[in-house]
């Protein structure tokens, strides 16, 4: 499958009694559905709050996009993901977070947020 596609995404079996929990990201730490981030990490640090800036694709129950603003994380990478502005949002599980995943393909800003010393 490599050879067809570099970019295949590999996933393990984990045992896991909480069905709200998230999947374990490149953090450690289970991704939280529209709060978690993958990053390319050579441009924002893991673990870094990042403000997304974006819209919602729309569907037949919301004809036009709606904005998407909120407070996310870095808590995963993705080699599909590279660069400073680009970020892929964990839509959540299931079939309907799938489907919102399939169609988040918009344009956005993202701003990290670094610590100032004082």
């Amino acid at each position: 499958m490599l050879a067809a596609n570099p970019r295949v995404v590999f996933f393990n079996a984990a045992l896991d009694t909480d069905p709200q929990r998230g999947p374990i990201g490149a953090l450690g730490v289970p991704l939280t559905a529209m709060r978690s981030i993958a990053v390319d990490k050579r441009a924002i640090a893991l673990g870094l709050p990042v403000w997304l800036s974006t819209a919602q694709p729309y569907d037949s129950r919301a004809p036009a996009p709606q904005p998407l603003d909120r407070l996310v994380f870095a808590q995963d990478v993705g080699s599909a993901i590279t660069g400073t502005v680009r970020a892929d949002l964990f839509t959540g599980t299931g079939d309907a977070a799938g489907e919102l995943a399939g169609r988040m393909q918009w344009p956005g800003r993202m701003w990290a947020l670094l610590p100032v010393n004082p």
